[in-house]
């Protein structure tokens, strides 16, 4: 029985000099959680307890294994035997050809050129300061 509890933390504060973050840590800590509200530079990512544990019983690994194959057994079957078929292939393909495809000088196409861009001066702004110092 796992019973652990997994929160993997990120702090995408910007360092300062001495290689701390904005709150004055040196690492990421459960503090992040903080009592009322998180810290806004805190990001976290999926994890399971299987991923933190120290030492996972070789039952366990040997298990996730045979399921992973049986998984990717049964897919690759599923394919072959239905997936496949000529008339499942065109109903797919009747739906991705029903889906709009948007015109380059819309309005959303343009505006979606216009954050890339944004963002692509913003990065290569923060990138040189990253790496000028």
């Amino acid at each position: 029985m796992w019973n652990n509890l997994v929160i993997e933390v990120y702090c995408f504060g910007k360092e300062d000099r001495s290689g701390c973050y904005p709150c004055g840590r040196m690492v990421t800590s459960a503090f992040c959680l903080g009592r009322h509200e998180r810290c806004p530079h805190m990001a976290w990512c999926e994890s399971s307890e299987r991923e933190a544990a120290c030492y996972v019983p070789f039952s366990n690994i040997l298990k996730d294994k045979v399921t992973m194959w049986a998984e990717c057994l049964w897919l690759r079957f599923r394919w072959i035997f239905w997936d496949s078929l000529w008339f499942n292939r065109r109903k797919v393909d009747e739906f991705f050809a029903s889906i709009p495809i948007e015109d380059e000088n819309s309005d959303l196409m343009k505006e979606i050129r216009k954050e890339e861009t944004t963002a692509q001066k913003r990065f290569v702004k923060w990138f040189n300061e990253k790496n000028s110092g």
